[in-house]
């Protein structure tokens, strides 16, 4: 018996307008030319160990400290 793996399987188009990755293809300014993020850093250390459980927030945590970081070097806050 000959099985046919392929059925319903539509082979994608690939287009220059899709991004690999989640680059967005669009021209964004760099705003911090010399690239030294170090003084605008949250202050206060969030550690993520836990003794007994792994609560998965490394992910929120990494969010939160990137929009900290990029809200104290535009607003100085």
């Amino acid at each position: 018996m000959n099985k046919n793996f392929n059925v319903g399987f539509i082979t994608p188009i690939i287009t220059e307008d899709n991004h690999i990755f989640g680059a967005s293809g669009i021209d964004l300014p760099v705003i911090n030319v010399g690239g030294d993020w170090s003084l605008y850093l949250p202050k206060q250390f969030e550690s993520q160990l836990q003794k007994t459980f792994d609560d998965f927030g490394c992910t929120v945590a990494g969010t939160i400290n990137a929009l900290e970081t990029l809200e104290k070097f535009l607003y100085n806050t």
